[in-house]
């Protein structure tokens, strides 16, 4: 960029950040980053997250081979959530994807999508540090740390496809739109888990 033109990263940022702030503060996701963490609440909250990445994947496999610069098969993790949930003993997992809305219309929608995918992995590292420091060094962590030491360069990666997107003719505001209905997906997620999860304390 130049001419000190807001970057796209900038404004997706800029335009999701309460949504982004709203999902952090969830009473769903909230303890993750609690030394109080217990077992019960982080099987919880990967149940959840576990739904909502299961409906964004299967909404955009079709875009694999339509855009392969994304690389979009190598970052899917839901498969990731399932085996760390297995670790915590839950056997059989409810996804609920028929009641995520994780409709992918377009290319925007893809980058937006992945925005906010990704972005959840960037901040999943630093939640690792915290969930083990909570539950102990057998903590399952295959989802927060899925890239491992390619964690920095897949980043970089998809930060350089996504500046590349106004190029293809996809604006920054329909980028930002598809972020926002991702998020939107994400919180009515939260928002089942939630429900289901007062109603089982009830």
């Amino acid at each position: 960029m130049t001419g000190g033109a807001e970057t796209v990263r900038a404004f997706l940022r800029r335009s999701t950040f309460e949504q982004h702030a709203g999902i952090d503060a969830h009473a769903v996701l909230a303890p993750l980053a609690s030394p109080s963490l217990t077992q019960d609440a982080y099987a919880s909250a990967l149940g959840a997250l576990r739904g909502w990445y299961a409906a964004i994947e299967s909404a955009l496999r079709p875009w694999d081979e339509r855009m392969p610069f994304l690389d979009i098969a190598a970052r899917r993790k839901s498969h990731l959530i399932a085996a760390d949930l297995t670790v915590l003993g839950v056997r059989s997992v409810e996804t609920w994807e028929a009641a995520v809305d994780a409709r992918i219309a377009d290319e925007a929608d893809v980058y937006g999508a992945l925005y906010v995918t990704e972005g959840s992995t960037l901040g999943g590292r630093m939640l690792a540090g915290r969930i083990r420091g909570s539950l102990g060094p057998a903590a399952p962590l295959a989802f927060y740390t899925a890239y491992g030491e390619d964690h920095g360069r897949r980043w970089r990666d998809f930060l350089a496809a996504l500046e590349c997107a106004p190029s293809r003719g996809i604006s920054r505001a329909a980028i930002g739109r598809g972020a926002d209905a991702a998020f939107g997906a994400l919180r009515a997620r939260l928002d089942a888990a939630s429900a289901l999860i007062d109603m089982v304390c009830a």
